[in-house]
């Protein structure tokens, strides 16, 4: 069992294996999973002041629920946009975990924050001529244009666009060679 430092959920601390344990035992176990903080905390707690393992849990879960992630709305995707040199596939899973995390996901409004929030023009221009219906359907649309990416980064289009940008002395050897050998015949 991983311990408890202050930082995450209390409630999930709580809801541990030990819940099928006496509550004597648990009372007596519970401090063994506390460290840093937490554990400072429960040393400091006066003696006598617990009477269950229940009490033990709220007093627990009140002290520490800062930890408790706080349940987000839908609006909160519109924040989530694709970042400066993020690829389209790290910015769609980046995407995909936040929107996890909201309960109770309005799709629409997901799938147009998506769209608001991507920087590739041809992914964007795609949502607006048919704008996906469900968020299965923007991912579905989203992969096709992932692996466009990540064939036009492994095509030779993608090595001679950043070959442009390069000093000679900085190309690939076997260019500057055809080029040397080009001025010497």
């Amino acid at each position: 069992m991983a311990a408890y430092d202050g930082a995450r959920n209390p409630r999930e601390h709580v809801l541990m294996e030990l819940q099928t344990l006496s509550d004597a035992l648990m009372c007596k176990v519970f401090p063994t999973t506390l460290t840093g903080p937490a554990r400072a905390w429960f040393n400091s707690l006066e003696a006598g002041s617990i009477r269950s393992f229940r009490d033990l849990a709220n007093i627990f879960i009140s002290r520490f629920i800062a930890g408790v992630p706080a349940d987000r709305k839908t609006s909160y995707s519109e924040t989530v946009k694709q970042r400066r040199n993020e690829s389209l596939r790290e910015y769609v899973a980046r995407f995909n975990t936040e929107a996890l995390q909201i309960p109770d996901l309005d799709e629409g409004r997901a799938v147009e924050a998506m769209q608001k929030g991507t920087t590739s023009r041809e992914f964007f221009s795609s949502l607006s001529r048919k704008f996906p219906t469900s968020l299965a359907e923007l991912m579905k649309r989203a992969e096709k244009y992932i692996r466009q990416d990540d064939a036009l980064m492994t095509s030779r289009f993608a090595k001679e666009a950043a070959d442009k940008g390069k000093a000679p002395e900085e190309r690939r050897p076997e260019r500057q060679e055809k080029r040397q050998n080009k001025q010497y015949t």
